[in-house]
């Protein structure tokens, strides 16, 4: 699943329009940390929020 999800993930964070990067409901917080790091030169400078529907995203 995360393979899958990285490409797509990369391709957000390429992107010049980057407003936050949602992530499927059952992707775990950690993975997506990990991504950040790995393609995001300052991971801090993002916050993760789960909306009151459960959906969780990066900011």
């Amino acid at each position: 699943m995360l393979d899958a999800f990285e490409h797509e993930f990369e391709a957000m964070i390429n992107d010049a329009k980057f407003q936050g990067i949602y992530l499927p409901k059952n992707t775990h917080v950690n993975d997506a940390f990990l991504l950040l790091k790995e393609y995001v030169v300052n991971p801090e400078q993002f916050k993760l929020i789960e909306d009151p529907f459960g959906l969780k995203y990066i900011f």
